[in-house]
């Protein structure tokens, strides 16, 4: 992204919003990290775990329970591979489901930012997403683990800062490192 429309982009979403849920989906801090970029809201606080895994809690503001999290996950994919297949789908589920301790609510094929991804919904009891973005010819495979709530306000926090987890997902690009 260029740095005039960075800074536009920045102008735009600094304008005062009334409504608490635009304002959770304004994405403008970047992270750039593992082979890839997006943009997060500025009161989110991110960092690396290690070379393949980066935290982003989108809650700082909750100290006392768990709040909300994105974790990205960089994975091998196999080399030049330009699709998703079946066997892809299958352990994905595998590794949402837990040997069926998780149920999974729905999974689908879907585009993340344009890139062919794979949805996958659960509750354990609470509600969290994953989604797998194959990074066509490079490799990869992004594991992003979307999950809010606590067993006190059930899922009431995954629907709260889901407009703004996806909105973030959304700015996601990829590039060859």
């Amino acid at each position: 992204m260029k740095l005039g429309t960075l800074l536009a982009a920045n102008l735009l979403l600094s304008i005062l919003v009334t409504d608490p849920t635009s304002v959770l989906a304004q994405t403008r801090q970047l992270v750039s990290e593992m082979g890839m970029r997006l943009l997060i809201p500025p009161n989110w606080e991110w960092h690396r775990r290690d070379s393949t895994e980066l935290f982003i809690n989108c809650a700082p503001e909750i100290t006392n329970a768990f709040g909300c999290s994105l974790i990205i996950t960089a994975r091998m994919a196999t080399a030049g591979q330009t699709g998703i297949t079946d066997a892809d789908r299958q352990q994905w589920r595998s590794w949402q489901s837990a040997s069926g301790i998780r149920r999974i609510v729905s999974s689908r094929d879907i585009k993340l930012a344009g890139y062919p991804a794979y949805e996958i919904i659960s509750e354990d009891p609470l509600r969290t997403m994953r989604v797998f973005v194959l990074a066509p010819k490079t490799g990869r495979v992004y594991d992003i683990e979307f999950a809010a709530g606590s067993p006190a306000n059930k899922n009431r926090d995954y629907y709260r800062y889901k407009p703004a987890a996806d909105a973030a997902m959304q700015t996601l690009v990829i590039f060859a490192e």
